[in-house]
């Protein structure tokens, strides 16, 4: 099965967010870009924002998020930020964040 045939349904994002969820416990994650926005093509990946506290490098962030959502037969871009990283960015009107923040649909978020 390749990207094309697998389709990204309401059921799927959950399954992933609650593996994002079971093993990052992150503040929030946050759906953006076509699948968000509605309307998606057939070789639109998945855009992912998680808000989670980390140690890691950014890149090394990414991946080890993307590790736990596989096997998926799609294209994910998942972006990691630390809340800090997020209002950092959101104070210097970063218009990708807020964008996502005006755009996005949550996922997830925490409680606490």
């Amino acid at each position: 099965m390749n990207a094309k045939e697998q389709k990204i349904t309401e059921s799927l994002l959950d399954e992933i967010a609650n593996k994002i969820v079971e093993h990052f416990h992150p503040d929030q994650i946050i759906l953006f870009g076509s699948h968000a926005y509605g309307d998606p093509k057939t070789d639109s990946d998945l855009d992912l924002l998680v808000i989670m506290d980390t140690d890691l490098r950014p890149t090394a962030r990414s991946a080890a998020v993307a590790r736990i959502c596989r096997p998926k037969y799609f294209a994910m871009d998942i972006v990691v930020r630390t809340p800090e990283e997020i209002q950092t960015h959101l104070q210097n009107f970063d218009p990708f964040l807020e964008e996502i923040f005006k755009l996005g649909r949550t996922l997830y978020k925490s409680a606490g």
